[in-house]
């Protein structure tokens, strides 16, 4: 793979950090690094935006392991960041719920604040854009209740600049192609993962994802699973989740196989179990023809490879920063290329959903949806 190749051992020191900052659990011992090492462990930290997170795992440290102080000091700096971004998106949120239920709306929110609430720091995990949600009858009329909307995206949502913050209002809860009746109810704890994991998917499937949307499923499955005590107890009025309802869920989305694919990733990489999968009715590593004590799947190796290349929704890759600095529509074949290259992996998973997916991509892009 051409670009940034990463020391093994960095990398490992890297996730160690953020596994302790995800479950706020002590580090017992912890490699000694170089200063250059640390520099590297913080620059993986910004490209997979979890600065916050990594600054978590440090306070974790043992008082005998030594950071450099400058890499101490921007740590401190870019977390109160963090912090100040996180508590502006909420205030922005509360603001503009309120106004959308004021007038008898039904927002509900995607990603972002929702996941935030799993971590044992929610402040610390880096907010990006706001995603809102609305019932398909209510968009037309709540989208002009924020004002004008900025732009329409090929997807049929709307984007606005709130006060600073970037906010998308979504028609669409799920971002997949399948019957209505094979979705979980919205909202539902169910709802969520089903969406985490679809949309996880849906950039794999093109320019790539970042590790950050891999912590937030690793923390939801923790809050929600019906197994096991949640480590966050106010998470318990948001309801649990039947591992045997949710492999339904997830069979009848035609995303079961990627999430086999996504919970041997987070077993091997961010320390869960391998639920919903490993213990259950599903067996994944029989699905998968491989026995427990042997290497990773390829795929979990290739998956991490891309993520630590690509960073951010990918946009650390070499291409992917040159085609960003591009025309709107040199961006757009650019998205086009990158999905042709995940084809194969694509098709192995999601047929389906790559082949809706790349039509939706394709003919989107070519007309302007007046949707409003």
């Amino acid at each position: 793979m051409a670009g940034i190749q990463y020391d093994r051992g960095v990398v490992d020191s890297f996730l160690e950090l953020v596994r302790s900052g995800l479950y706020d659990k002590k580090i017992a011992s912890f490699p000694t690094l170089s200063e250059g090492e640390w520099g590297t462990v913080l620059d993986i930290a910004r490209k997979q935006t979890l600065v916050g997170i990594l600054y978590s795992g440090v306070e974790n440290l043992p008082p005998s392991v030594i950071v450099p102080e400058n890499v101490s000091l921007q740590l401190m700096m870019e977390a109160s960041r963090i912090k100040s971004g996180s508590y502006e998106v909420l205030s922005v949120l509360k603001e503009v719920f309120s106004l959308l239920k004021g007038k008898g709306f039904h927002p509900e929110v995607l990603k972002g604040p929702s996941v935030a609430r799993f971590y044992p720091h929610p402040e610390l995990r880096q907010s990006g854009d706001l995603d809102i949600f609305l019932p398909a009858a209510e968009f037309g009329e709540a989208a002009f209740v924020l004002g004008d909307p900025t732009f329409t995206l090929p997807d049929g949502s709307v984007h606005y600049d709130w006060k600073g913050v970037d906010i998308d209002l979504h028609r669409n809860y799920f971002d997949l192609h399948v019957e209505k009746d094979s979705l979980p109810p919205v909202p539902s704890p169910y709802a969520t993962l089903v969406l985490l994991s679809s949309h996880i998917l849906k950039h794999c499937m093109g320019p790539g994802i970042g590790l950050r949307q891999l912590c937030d499923l690793a923390l939801a499955y923790e809050a929600l699973r019906d197994d096991k005590p949640s480590q966050n107890e106010k998470e318990s009025r948001n309801g649990r989740v039947s591992r045997e309802t949710l492999l339904e869920y997830y069979s009848k989305a035609g995303i079961l196989k990627w999430n086999m694919l996504l919970s041997s990733f987070l077993k091997e990489y961010l320390g869960t179990d391998g639920y919903p999968f490993d213990g259950g009715e599903v067996n994944s590593d029989k699905e998968n023809g491989r026995d427990k004590d042997k290497s990773p799947d390829p795929d979990v190796s290739s998956l991490m490879a891309r993520i630590l290349q690509g960073g951010n929704f990918g946009h650390h890759e070499e291409e992917r920063e040159t085609a960003l600095h591009k025309a709107p529509l040199r961006r757009k074949f650019h998205t086009l290329r990158m999905y042709l290259k995940r084809m194969p992996f694509s098709l192995k998973y999601v047929p389906h959903e790559f082949w809706e997916e790349f039509k939706e991509l394709t003919v989107g892009n070519l007309r302007r949806k007046d949707i409003l």
